[in-house]
């Protein structure tokens, strides 16, 4: 029997080992550290950062799974390995390598804890208006069933397995009227229903970009984060904006592969060539932005001294230890109220 995969990394290890050493480990800054004493950089294991415990376990039929975990693997994380390295060794890419490297991107700019935060801030606004839509679909079978006089479908489709949702009927059978009500919450279950539309459907808008593979220059080594993937909206060197879409016209998307080579695509633009190596100053800016697009962690090869300068560290104990605490609660807070809805 397969053991269960209940260290969740949301970046890769195969990934993060491209800027590790031979015994594969890493510089780590932390965004946030709970006092002053802590390290600027800390030398660590790929193997042991950016994993949270049950990260993506969800529940089904009353019962946990890993199923969405292995799904990241067999379906984005092992296509894209070895596509990312024949990235890295200037060998040639076949189509399928660039439909596995931009998988790849839609993947991890999918399921970190910065993106889980912005979908739920989302789905507070959302899941009202998708909670009256099943209703209606709801109302449309019960109908249909009592004049047809057959027994009514009120599943719900599209990755709905993934969406802690119960519908409650209560129409007694001579009756005209009843009840009917919807009910799920904004949680782990929302989000990884989010993800499964994202990655079965609207991915289909990304691999249609043009991609391309840059160089930096010797001057500098891409550093990369705990979100790594980057949807860039430039207006000038001090006026832009991370809230570009997958299929918004003019956004820069772009991911670092290694601190040598970038993958990178603007939506709508003729890329440049494969290797081309970028002006410093604009590599220095790629470089800046993809530290303040970091969450609570910067990797790199080398101890950068730059990073300090570009992101200070946030000196805070009480955050630090109430962020520690919710993800030590996340699993079973996350299981308990998804079970008693359903």
């Amino acid at each position: 029997m397969n053991e269960f995969r209940e260290k969740n990394h949301y970046v890769p290890e195969t990934y993060l080992n491209n800027w590790a050493d031979t015994n594969k480990k890493i510089w780590v800054y932390s965004v946030l550290v709970p006092h002053h004493k802590v390290p600027l950089w800390k030398k660590s294991y790929t193997a042991g950062i950016v994993r949270l415990s049950h990260l993506y376990t969800r529940v089904a039929a009353n019962e946990l799974t890993d199923e969405v975990e292995r799904w990241f693997d067999t379906e984005f994380e092992s296509p894209a390995a070895k596509s990312i390295q024949k990235s890295i060794s200037g060998e040639r890419l076949l189509p399928k390598d660039w439909s596995n490297l931009t998988r790849f991107v839609a993947a991890q700019d999918v399921r970190t804890p910065a993106r889980l935060l912005e979908i739920l801030n989302q789905g507070q606004q959302i899941l009202p208006d998708l909670m009256d839509d099943v209703l209606k679909h709801c109302m449309q079978e019960l109908n249909s069933s009592k004049i047809g006089g057959k027994s009514p479908d009120i599943s719900i489709q599209n990755s709905s397995e993934f969406l802690p949702i119960k519908i409650i009927t209560e129409l007694p059978p001579e009756e005209d009227f009843g009840t009917l009500r919807v009910e799920s919450i904004v949680g782990r279950g929302y989000w990884l229903f989010t993800i499964k539309q994202l990655l079965t459907n609207t991915i289909n808008v990304l691999l249609q970009h043009k991609w391309t593979i840059l160089q930096s220059p010797t001057e500098l080594e891409w550093l990369t984060s705990d979100d790594p993937v980057i949807k860039l909206n430039y207006y000038n060197a001090q006026q832009y904006d991370f809230g570009g879409g997958w299929a918004s016209l003019g956004t820069e998307i772009f991911l670092p592969l290694s601190p040598k080579y970038l993958l990178y695509t603007k939506i709508g633009s003729k890329p440049l060539r494969r290797g081309t190596v970028l002006p410093l100053a604009q590599a220095t800016f790629i470089q800046r932005v993809i530290v303040l697009h970091a969450h609570r962690y910067v990797f790199s090869f080398s101890e950068d001294s730059s990073v300090n300068i570009i992101r200070p560290r946030k000196i805070d104990a009480e955050i630090f230890a109430d962020e520690a605490e919710q993800w030590r609660k996340w699993h079973s807070e996350q299981t308990s109220a998804e079970k008693n809805l359903l």
